[in-house]
């Protein structure tokens, strides 16, 4: 038996954590707890750094320095990448991303009064500026400015921590501190440990940029005669973030590039089993029937129906069986700002609004809602809340059974952006074809690597796919007239949005997460129907 993997003899980290207590060095890196406030505000100050990268890259855009992103996505000493650097990720990705670098910067402030005990080692200056910043954040520093200047220095430091100098890198040890997982106690495997080396990199990367072209002085350095950006940037670029120079990042890039091929060579462990039956699945050891997954989509589609005809329909409990999907026309390739096949006049779905009002006037919920003013009728804050309230819920259910019944499971990006009209940006993912809801997604893992989209269309069963259609000609226009907000221009045509923007993957795993706990015992998440 092979005690050592080639993957563990290539991380060295048995030999670089050798007789210290793992489990405690990685709890040091863990996010502060209330009590340790000076270093909750170091953690927001970094959070606050990184927000300001990410908007100096846009910036760049803005400003048609569109070069410094291709030379910032390559790694290649003397070449850009033939893709600029990507920002767009979701705002999951992008909160994950900085965290790993708020940890690496927190564990720093911990370990500085027990280098040996962690085996982390820093430079003169590198402990200068840690030391500077703890004492600021403990001594409960108001000027957010100073401590962000001083989170910025003390990054760039880190990161420009050449192999040669007397002490070894903290963010080389970092990387070791990030392979441990402290819950079960074992180093991670490639296709774990990989995603949070490429979070660290795109810290790195946005970091260096803003800290060679701080994005305050931008226009000054536009105004200097021979100042070019390009040129200012690439000389810090071209030794710190590049592979084949002596320092950090070049640690880090060749064990991720090692560990992404690694990964792909042995492949993920199987977690789901079946049994020989057919009928009995096993995730993670967790026993799931067919029959018990099955009952529980139906309970959600029946909670979805009674929702929508008893509280967002006030009572109308017709109108999902008029719906006749068969007779609902819709072209695909239409392409007008706002187009739908709800936007169809002969498929009879406008007037969504009259008719709500017209259910709402025959309910009780009618002084609830509206209230008479002198200058016509107000609707009333309180009433407002409480159908939100309702909608929400009835989206939750929605979004379970779009995610779970229409074929594959796709990944949660993919199923929280979809769009139920054409923007100017985009195409509209909800069509109508031959009597069935299609969902079509435009997105798959590697498109970020490929740059190639791959149309995926899902079927919706006529239940969920009446249901879909009955809140996009009814419910949302109402919705729409109680509230202006809730309008094309601020939903920006997606069908899950919240503050302008688009539901993101936690919304879907924790409403799946929830409903199918307490309605079959095993809790459902996103990674559970996509395997």
């Amino acid at each position: 038996m092979v005690d050592k993997s080639p993957w563990i003899c290539r991380t060295g980290w048995l030999r670089e954590f050798a007789e210290r207590d793992t489990v405690t060095i990685v709890k040091k890196s863990w996010r502060p707890t209330k009590e340790e406030v000076g270093l909750q505000l170091i953690w927001r100050s970094i959070g606050r750094v990184l927000d300001t990268c990410v908007d100096g890259v846009k910036n760049c855009t803005d400003r048609n320095w569109m070069l410094i992103a291709f030379w910032l996505n390559g790694s290649e000493g003397a070449k850009a990448d033939s893709k600029p650097f990507n920002i767009d990720n979701d705002a999951t990705t992008i909160k994950w991303y900085k965290e790993y670098w708020q940890r690496f910067i927190c564990y720093c402030i911990r370990a500085l009064r027990e280098e040996e005990e962690c085996g982390i080692q820093f430079l003169p200056d590198q402990k200068e500026i840690l030391s500077e910043l703890r004492d600021m954040a403990e001594s409960n520093e108001e000027d957010e400015e100073a401590i962000d200047a001083k989170v910025l220095k003390v990054s760039a430091l880190l990161i420009m921590h050449p192999d040669y100098a007397p002490r070894k890198s903290a963010l080389v040890h970092f990387f070791g501190v990030l392979g441990y997982d402290a819950c079960t106690k074992r180093w991670r495997e490639p296709n774990t440990y990989t995603p949070m080396l490429a979070g660290v990199q795109f810290c790195m990367r946005i970091l260096m940029l803003e800290y060679a072209l701080p994005s305050g002085e931008r226009d000054e350095l536009i105004c200097m005669e021979g100042d070019d950006p390009l040129e200012v940037f690439r000389a810090v670029r071209d030794k710190w973030l590049v592979d084949g120079e002596p320092s950090p990042f070049n640690a880090m890039h060749k064990l991720l590039q090692y560990g992404m091929r690694v990964g792909m060579a042995i492949g993920g462990r199987d977690r789901v089993l079946w049994s020989e039956d057919g009928k009995t699945m096993y995730f993670d050891g967790q026993r799931l029937t067919v029959e018990g997954l099955c009952g529980f989509i139906h309970s959600i589609v029946e909670a979805a129906e009674r929702v929508m005809c008893e509280d967002l329909l006030f009572g109308d409990t017709e109108r999902l069986g008029m719906v006749d999907l068969w007779k609902l026309r819709d072209d695909v390739n239409a392409p007008n700002i706002k187009h739908s096949f709800i936007s169809v006049e002969e498929n009879g779905l406008l007037e969504g609004r009259k008719r709500m009002m017209q259910l709402l006037r025959r309910s009780g919920r009618w002084k609830k809602m509206l209230k008479g003013e002198s200058n016509g009728l107000e609707w009333m804050a309180s009433g407002i809340r409480e159908y939100e309230s309702t909608v929400e819920r009835f989206l939750e259910y929605l979004l379970i059974l779009i995610h779970i019944t229409g074929g594959q499971p796709g990944r949660g990006t993919e199923i929280t952006t979809l769009r139920y009209a054409n923007v100017m940006q985009s195409m509209r993912n909800i069509f109508v074809k031959e009597g069935r809801v299609m969902i079509v997604t435009e997105y798959h893992k590697s498109m970020a690597v490929t740059d190639q989209v791959k149309m995926i269309p899902r079927f919706l069963p006529e239940r969920v796919g009446k249901l879909l259609v009955v809140y996009l000609a009814d419910v949302l226009p109402f919705r729409q007239l109680m509230d202006r907000k809730a309008g094309m221009l601020r939903s920006k045509g997606f069908l899950w949005f919240k503050k302008d923007k688009p539901w993101e993957t936690d919304d879907l795993t924790k409403a799946l997460t929830r409903e199918s706990g307490s309605r079959m015992g095993f809790r459902l998440t996103t990674a559970t129907t996509v395997t």
